[in-house]
């Protein structure tokens, strides 16, 4: 049977950076965020969304626009807002005037929200076994799906971050089964082969010989292609052809590759010594997905039953949660039950209304509402803020597996480069961390019961709270490694330099005492008493030798404290300011 309707938004993390040499070996260096929009915005020739990349400010133009902004806490629209240019979108102060210098949406001046809409459908062909009447095998069949493409957006976050969106939706009036909806969902959001299996010298092989799928059948398109809305000849395909390894390593679909230019994808042609900016997929070969569905056919099955509901033990609801374009990837009936459960938010099962969440998938499945229309309602939603709480999560995973990424690699050069430099990188580290965790880390997000508890759900599914534990354990073994080797440096130093203290102590305080006698002798040889202008009168000679020996012992005395001194107050302030660092965190936590 047909679908109603469905929306899918298809999100791909990236992280994407400059190369930097560092003692004779490149490392990802830093960009910001406008940096990277800047290198996008140039690039479209027709300074116009239908042509290329534009920023796009965030105004309260809409119902829709104002229902999002009002949805969330103030100090999250810094997270997910574009600041405002000012003018007619922009909030009214108390007196209900409007000031064009103000944001609208936040003082956010890291995230560039930048979109494009020069892409108007997306064409999708894959395979699927279908049995054969005649024979007791499956047979593979081709199926064809062509979307509507509403809108291409890119978020560029300032800790190097990025999140491009391509939102498609069924178009009106086609004829869509659920089973191909979850194929769509499943093929079109790959980006790169997750393993390859036919070899033949080195080249890998898709053969398309009639019989049960293969490997990457099952996991990959046949085709996809991005049409432009006014040159063919900028259609973006992809067809996923037979690699070489190791030349062809790492892949990635050329519909990422075209969208995102002049950003380059970071492979083996990479020029490190140039000025490009370069990205790499953040997290594996697939793209989160945002999906409505509408099936007034399912959603009356998996309503409640009397006491029970039927959605707790449904196949066909487990594969739309967890992306599964096939069979269920799981075949133990109480396991998927379990798994059901923890991943499905129910509050308005009776209504035949269920929300989903995975690691891959923030999903709902909805019937028709004959009279409110309320469908419509949770199709926008979907839209804007169920799509803000995904991003949200989404990015905070990210962050969190690319600060592990960046311990990781400073911990392999503790050994091998000078632990000078490396402090500098690691307290970099920590700065970043602490801007994350102060901007971006939200325990809750909206002050709506709802979305309070699905927030906190999603949150629990994607583990945040336990990568966030491992992360912030990781910098602090790193930092205290760093901090340790340094003050044992620096003990060092201060060995080697009591040393040389000593050493000048124990030949200088000689010739210093020689030169002393020397002075004190010149003076008890010379005139028995000095007459001293200033108080016209005599003074003996012994008293001048005294004021010279009082002299040296109080500059001895304070040139010596002066150094334990500044040796005290040099370890004492590294503490303070470990600890301060510390503190601060844990208060955040």
């Amino acid at each position: 049977m047909a679908c109603n309707d469905f929306m899918t938004i298809f999100i791909l993390p990236f992280k994407y950076f400059r190369f930097e040499e560092n003692g004779g070996a490149w490392h990802e260096g830093v960009v910001t965020a406008k940096d990277a929009a800047d290198t996008l915005v140039k690039a479209n020739p027709g300074g116009s969304k239908y042509t290329g990349w534009t920023r796009s400010y965030y105004q309260i133009d809409s119902p829709e626009n104002y229902a999002e902004f009002n949805y969330f806490h103030r100090h999250v629209h810094d997270t997910i807002f574009m600041k405002d240019k000012g003018g007619e979108g922009s909030l009214p102060n108390a007196a209900g005037e409007r000031n064009v210098n103000r944001n609208v949406a936040g003082r956010n001046q890291g995230m560039q929200f930048l979109t494009r809409g020069d892409y108007y459908e997306m064409t999708v062909r894959f395979y699927v076994e279908q049995n054969d009447l005649n024979e007791a095998v499956k047979k593979t069949v081709t199926r064809t799906i062509s979307v509507r493409v509403n809108s291409i957006d890119l978020h560029l976050y300032d800790n190097q971050i990025g999140m491009l969106t391509i939102t498609t939706e069924m178009k009106p009036g086609d004829e869509v089964s659920y089973d191909d909806f979850l194929r769509y969902n499943d093929v079109a959001r790959r980006v790169y082969p997750p393993f390859l299996s036919e070899r033949d010298n080195g080249i890998i092989c898709k053969s398309y010989q009639t019989g049960p799928l293969k490997s990457e059948k099952k996991l990959l398109p046949s085709s996809v292609v991005l049409s432009h809305a006014s040159d063919e000849k900028k259609d973006i395909p992809e067809d996923f052809p037979s690699l070489r390894l190791p030349d062809d390593f790492p892949y990635l679909s050329d519909v990422v590759k075209g969208l995102l230019k002049p950003l380059e994808c970071n492979n083996r042609d990479a020029k490190k010594y140039s000025s490009n900016i370069y990205y790499t997929p953040a997290t594996d070969d697939r793209m989160f997905i945002v999906s409505y569905c509408r099936d007034d056919v399912r959603s009356s099955i998996m309503q409640s039953a009397g006491s029970s509901y039927p959605y707790k033990t449904s196949e066909d609801w487990y594969r739309f949660i967890f992306v599964d374009g096939g069979d269920a990837s799981v075949q133990n009936d109480e396991m998927m039950k379990d798994l059901i459960k923890s991943h499905t938010y129910a509050r308005w099962a009776n209504y035949g209304t269920f929300f989903g969440m995975s690691r891959y998938s923030f999903v709902v499945l909805c019937g028709t509402d004959q009279y409110g229309g309320f469908h419509n309602i949770l199709k926008q939603h979907m839209k804007s803020m169920y799509y803000q709480i995904a991003l949200m999560g989404l990015f905070q995973r990210c962050m969190l597996i690319k600060l592990a990424e960046d311990v990781d690699r400073l911990s392999e050069r503790l050994q091998k480069e000078d632990i000078k430099v490396l402090a500098k990188e690691s307290s970099n580290l920590r700065r970043d961390y602490i801007s994350f965790i102060n901007k971006y880390w939200h325990v809750e997000v909206t002050p709506q019961e709802q979305g309070i508890e699905m927030y906190s759900q999603f949150m629990s599914i994607l583990a945040l709270d336990r990568l966030y534990d491992e992360v912030h354990r990781e910098i602090e073994e790193l930092e205290e490694y760093v901090d340790n080797k340094i003050e044992f440096d620096t003990n060092q130093l201060g060995f080697e330099t009591n040393n040389e203290v000593a050493r000048i102590t124990r030949y200088g305080l000689p010739l210093m005492l020689i030169a002393l006698v020397f002075s004190v002798w010149q003076t008890l040889n010379g005139a028995t008493s000095y007459y001293v202008e200033p108080i016209k009168c005599f003074v003996p000679g012994w008293f001048f030798v005294f004021l010279q020996l009082a002299a040296a012992a109080i500059a001895f005395v304070l040139i010596w404290c002066l150094l334990v001194w500044y040796m005290k107050r040099t370890r004492d302030k590294n503490k303070t300011d470990k600890d301060k660092n510390r503190t601060r965190i844990c208060q955040r936590r």
